[in-house]
């Protein structure tokens, strides 16, 4: 019997099965191979598997983009600035290397090669942040009101960009302009021209961007380029994708500290910087919900089009090559998170939005009820003609039930939901023969690979996180132990910065790329109609002509 102790075995095939495997297969690399489900592969069954790709490997640019390595000199400090130091600042921050001496370092930090960064700059228009970005520096980074004076500074080489979305580009923009080097969250820009705008800042200039798609470090994605790269699913013409959230937390309905308040306030705290906030949008009277649950309204996010879909996109694109689609069509509403009230203990201690709500809540009287304006449920299709393709996906923030993203193929499919599984199509011609001979199951994955084995996810995090790693944006493995892929992602920045390489694992022309399809889908939904894209003419039309009212959403 193959010896399988400490290990999971969901295919039957022991440790020194599948190292002796995964040493004779070239094509499928890190793959676990799972023809039986009782017994061990033999070296036939092997060899039937990878002779059963129909082209040459190679074919996609994104798999040589992923094996880039940094020269082993040029390991000088650089200098980084951040603006916006929220919830994804400090993440980046942490992942980065800066985190207070009194909080608990990061999962994985230990073993993880120091990137020589020094934080020398903050920005953030809630000062709370700012004074927790200044003791994760050990207290050398200076704060700067306003991002301008922080770019102006000669001892910034490079900013991390984590505002909420309507300063992505303005901030962007000038960086580029100012000679800094640019990691911009996601989604790259409010609007549809200010992709151009980025994408010409950033090429003008010649500094190093990355867009901030940490999952593209997950590893299951060079297992699944190399499914696609090989041709082992025969024609994909629809790829399924899904976001399903179920918590207040993932309806974007975060936290409201107690200490907020406009600085323009006459009494109470002073903390937030709302008429800088609001300067480059919508003048509104100050709201903390607009402030701090800022993806629920439309004057500073891009909904689920811009924030969730975009990771979907960006794997899609990665793995696939595709670009930007012909058209977008879109549908949604909001559906279930129709109003929220922000509550207070008896005792007037503020309530996590999660926290089951005890006996005698009361509404906070510093935080108005809530009405958002992005919708709950979002649906769009794309397609590209030319590739004889369809994506769809579909969103809802009121169900957490688990669903993955999928390539349906001729001869196979694949999902890609906790790691990389591919079926055989019950009709598939290629894989009759195996199918026939009992040697490839229809309820089985043919080609199985999975990140972490056995219990490794389910021990290390807790159930709100779980939808996150099983998404692959918090963690990968390398060389047997789990890595932070934010730091990764950071790191592969620092290294190009280093090499004076613009060619990053998310550069600036994947970033348009994903703002662009982003934008169709949005504009799709908001203004009522089929939205296509004018390859040649770099721009997007209508089916039909946007009321006047409803082109504001263009503005």
């Amino acid at each position: 019997m193959a010896d399988n102790t400490g290990r999971d075995n969901r295919s039957g095939v022991g440790r020194r099965d599948f190292l002796k495997a995964a040493a004779t297969t070239p094509v499928l690399g890190a793959f676990g191979l799972s023809l039986y489900k009782k017994e061990a592969l033999d070296r036939a069954s092997r060899e039937e598997v990878l002779q059963l790709g129909n082209r040459p490997s190679g074919t996609n640019p994104n798999i040589t983009k992923r094996n880039y390595k940094r020269a082993a000199s040029a390991n000088d400090t650089i200098n980084i600035g951040i603006i916006g130091c929220g919830g994804r600042g400090k993440s980046l921050m942490r992942s980065a290397g800066f985190w207070p001496p009194d909080e608990e370092a990061p999962r994985g930090h230990e073993g993880q090669e120091k990137l020589n960064l020094k934080l020398t700059a903050v920005c953030d228009l809630f000062q709370p942040s700012v004074d927790w970005a200044i003791k994760a520096s050990g207290g050398t980074a200076k704060f700067y009101p306003t991002y301008q004076e922080l770019l102006e500074q000669s001892d910034v080489d490079a900013v991390v960009i984590a505002t909420s979305d309507h300063y992505h580009a303005p901030v962007a923009i000038a960086a580029a302009n100012a000679g800094k080097h640019v990691y911009v969250e996601k989604c790259m820009t409010k609007k549809f021209e200010e992709a151009f705008q980025v994408r010409e800042a950033v090429k003008k200039a010649g500094i190093v961007f990355q867009l901030g798609h940490q999952n593209r470090n997950s590893d299951r994605y060079d297992s699944a380029m190399e499914v696609i790269d090989k041709g082992m699913l025969g024609e994909v013409t629809l790829i399924q994708c899904y976001t399903n959230r179920n918590s207040r937390n993932g309806a974007w309905v975060y936290d409201i500290p107690k200490e907020h308040g406009p600085k323009s306030a006459p009494s109470g705290p002073r903390n937030v910087d709302w008429d800088q906030y609001v300067s480059n949008t919508v003048q509104r009277p100050y709201d903390p919900n607009r402030f701090f649950r800022w993806r629920c309204f439309w004057d500073y996010g891009t909904g689920l089009s811009g924030d969730l879909l975009t990771h979907e996109l960006d794997v899609i694109n990665m793995v696939m090559n595709l670009g930007i689609p012909t058209t977008a069509v879109a549908s949604g509403g909001i559906y279930y998170h129709k109003e929220y009230t922000t509550l207070m203990t008896a005792n007037g201690d503020p309530l996590d939005s999660d926290d089951p709500v005890p006996q005698g809540a009361l509404p906070r009287p510093d935080v108005p009820v809530m009405r958002r304006d992005v919708p709950d449920v979002f649906q769009v299709t794309y397609e590209w003609p030319d590739r004889n393709l369809t994506v769809v996906y579909n969103a809802t923030l009121s169900s957490e039930h688990e669903r993955g993203q999928i390539y349906l193929g001729s001869e196979a499919t694949m999902d890609l939901t906790n790691g990389v599984d591919v079926f055989a199509d019950p009709q598939s011609q290629r894989y009759a023969e195996l199918i026939k001979s009992g040697k490839a199951r229809l309820n089985e994955p043919m080609i199985s690979y999975r990140t972490v084995a056995g219990k490794g996810i389910e021990a290390i995090t807790s159930a709100t996180s779980q939808w996150t790693i099983s998404k692959g944006l918090l963690y990968t493995l390398r060389e047997g132990r789990l890595v932070d892929i934010t730091y990764l992602h950071i790191k592969n920045w620092i290294d190009h910065i280093r090499d004076n390489n613009t060619n990053t694992m998310c550069n600036i022309d994947d970033g348009f790329q994903e703002a662009i399809t982003a934008h169709m889908g949005t504009y799709a939904f908001r203004l009522g109609t089929r939205v296509r894209w004018d390859a040649e003419n770099q721009q997007i039309k209508f089916d039909s002509q946007p009321s006047e009212s409803a082109q504001q959403v263009l503005v």
